[in-house]
């Protein structure tokens, strides 16, 4: 019988395993990495929509207050040409102008309308009564 004393290498295996284990910790670091770089940069992407969404709403909001502004000039414009016109000079300017003659309706233009009216506005039916003529024009 050949016996033969050597050394058994057990080692063989364990580095087997330990190369595997280390490739499994370096891949999951490199997983935990990535994933990590993922999320800031997912929070990153999301942060600067946000802001470029909000930009373009106060853009839109001082575009519409421009408008308002813009809007409540015209109804100055408008209340003040109003006032303009309805005012006694110009209506009697317009008459000189245009040659007319107030006179006064003739009967079948005038119509009677009686209205409840009550100072107070907690009954109508109870109130004064006041005529009031009305003339088409």
């Amino acid at each position: 019988m050949n016996i033969q004393a050597r050394s058994i290498k057990l080692n063989k295996s364990r580095k087997k395993d330990t190369t595997r284990k280390n490739m499994l910790l370096k891949f999951g670091i490199v997983f935990h990495v990535i994933i990590g770089m993922a999320f800031i940069f997912g929070i990153a992407t999301l942060r600067i929509s946000i802001d470029q969404w909000a930009t373009a709403e106060d853009r839109e909001a001082d575009k519409l207050v421009r408008q308002i502004a813009q809007l409540d000039r015209e109804i100055e414009n408008y209340k003040l040409k109003k006032e303009k016109l309805s005012s006694w000079p110009n209506i009697k300017d317009r008459i000189q102008k245009f040659n007319l003659a107030l006179r006064m309706p003739e009967p079948f233009q005038v119509q009677n309308l009686t209205v409840n009216y009550d100072p107070a506005g907690k009954e109508k039916a109870s109130g004064e009564r006041k005529t009031a003529m009305l003339s088409p024009r």
